[in-house]
């Protein structure tokens, strides 16, 4: 049989169990930062039902576009709510907050860290 005969590999099944929509995020969203319980160094979180975040993960807020805003991480959940610690940058009002991707959590670790005491 000629070489110019040979047909490709069929493409992968794009409706597979892992599949996602073009274009769509790899990271899982938890919730969004809620409007009305930010201080200085803790933020409120309004998690979405069943996101089985846990104490001590980290999570990073993003803007529309997907640039992320800051890193938090988790120090109590109670019912749909969760207290995260600014770590780096600084959350905005509903914002979204997700489990990061590393390429997203390399983006984050460019925000400035948050100042001691402040």
């Amino acid at each position: 049989m000629p070489a110019d005969s040979v047909s490709p590999p069929e493409p992968p099944n794009p409706n597979g169990p892992f599949a996602r929509p073009l274009g769509s995020s790899r990271n899982t969203l938890v919730g969004s930062i809620d409007p009305l319980a930010t201080s200085g160094k803790l933020v409120v979180i309004n998690l979405i039902p069943n996101c089985g975040l846990k104490n001590g993960e980290i999570v990073v807020t993003r803007t529309p576009q997907l640039q992320p805003t800051s890193v938090l991480k988790i120090v109590q959940i109670s019912n749909r709510t969760a207290l995260a610690a600014i770590l780096r940058g600084q959350p905005q009002i509903n914002q979204e907050v997700v489990l990061p991707s590393s390429d997203l959590t390399k983006k984050a670790q460019e925000l400035p860290e948050r100042p001691p005491g402040s």
